[in-house]
């Protein structure tokens, strides 16, 4: 782990890259005018990777997720990488926890049930339990709590209809899922919140909740 400090540091100076139009989004792991330490947890986190580089391109999903991995094992806060990503960025932040909880994530997952096309952010599946994701890119603090109920329903009304697909029983019947559970994750909110079942968790916790969701009573579909 680098020195105290310095993942803070890290994201601090890739944040600012990102929001500043006029700056280039790619990070040369020799430019002369940026913390020699900030070069050296860069390089050492895509030789991590497996991959050594002269440069990492932030624009690009792969690239920033390989930082991203390492800022969270070195235990950066979440609502410090999560605030200045944009949606796609945000949601590709989430499939990242829910793999590094040994999870299997299939992105913006689309199927068709009683003629009606849905879609869902993220699959992610472990040990025959899915859990149906959709990401919010904003806070419950914004003024929108009281559209968390409204969410969380048709949140669950996606995984009622996924489980009568015949899509994904023919996508998922290899591995034996034994049942869903629909899921919100939030940019950022004080507390993990439930409505009838459905969790809504704000990102910063849902490492937690991944460790520990056998725990609650939550909205859940068998097949």
């Amino acid at each position: 782990m680098g020195e105290p400090g310095l993942p803070s540091q890290v994201w601090r100076f890739i944040a600012r890259r990102l929001r500043e139009q006029d700056t280039s989004s790619k990070i040369f792991l020799s430019e002369r005018f940026v913390d020699e330490n900030i070069i050296r947890f860069i390089n050492q986190a895509l030789e991590r990777e497996g991959e050594l580089e002269e440069f990492i391109d932030l624009k690009d999903k792969d690239s920033l997720s390989k930082i991203i991995i390492t800022l969270i094992k070195e235990n950066l806060p979440i609502e410090d990488l999560s605030e200045v990503l944009n949606w796609v960025q945000f949601e590709y932040l989430c499939a990242k926890i829910f793999e590094l909880n040994e999870f299997d994530c299939r992105i913006h997952y689309c199927f068709k049930e009683s003629g009606k096309r849905f879609e869902i952010d993220i699959l992610a599946y472990r040990n025959g339990v899915i859990l149906a994701v959709d990401v919010k890119h904003w806070s419950a603090r914004q003024g929108k709590r009281s559209q968390l109920l409204k969410y969380a329903e048709k949140q669950d009304l996606r995984a009622r209809a996924l489980i009568q697909s015949d899509k994904f029983r023919e996508d998922y019947t290899k591995l034996y899922v034994k049942q869903v559970t629909p899921l919100i994750i939030t940019l950022y909110d004080e507390s993990m919140q439930f409505h009838n079942g459905v969790p809504v968790i704000p990102v910063y916790k849902l490492n937690n909740f991944l460790n520990s969701f056998d725990e609650y009573d939550l909205k859940t579909y068998y097949l």
